[in-house]
């Protein structure tokens, strides 16, 4: 889950909310052979870090709701997937959110509002977690992850125990 304990110091109520109904993953050969996202900008690589809900991310990518998963190039850009997932995967389109969620998500939207620390942090927060920019084309960047070890089940693990399972 994307959220952590320093997130209401840092956060608005609204972003702090949306931070526990998202995860990062690392995207499988089930997610690149299945990717539906027309107008992305390049293919989705293996292991490439991404952000998803939580609710549906047991079930297929294919037959999740629209924006149930996104990819982005950089890392502060990461904040901007998870705005968009909140406004309308996560409010409207994924039937798998529990009603009191999208109900509170809709509660806690103040257009008024400014996130306290906003990008910044969402973006201190993901590099905390040993994900980077890495250049794949002469102008493309992904996110990926800098694996430092095994942890205790042999997964890879990450320098703050962002973990890839190995699954599909």
């Amino acid at each position: 889950i994307v959220g952590e304990v320093g997130d209401a110091a840092n956060l608005s109520s609204y972003q702090c909310e949306i931070r526990k109904h998202l995860e990062l993953f690392e995207a499988s050969y089930t997610d690149v052979r299945t990717s539906k996202s027309p107008g992305r900008k390049g293919q989705i690589r293996l292991g490439q870090v991404g952000i998803r809900c939580r609710w549906c991310a047991h079930v297929a990518p294919r037959d999740r709701a629209r924006g149930g998963a996104n990819y982005s190039h950089t890392i502060e850009g990461m904040y901007q997937c998870a705005q968009n997932m909140a406004r309308e995967h996560l409010s409207k389109l994924c039937t798998h959110v529990p009603v009191d969620v999208k109900r509170r998500l809709v509660q806690l939207k103040d257009p008024n509002s400014r996130a306290k620390a906003g990008k910044a942090y969402w973006a201190k927060s993901i590099e905390d977690r040993g994900i980077r920019e890495v250049l794949v084309e002469e102008d493309r960047t992904i996110l990926m992850l800098v694996h430092t070890g095994k942890s205790d089940h042999g997964n890879t693990k990450s320098e703050r125990g962002f973990v890839n399972w190995n699954g599909t």
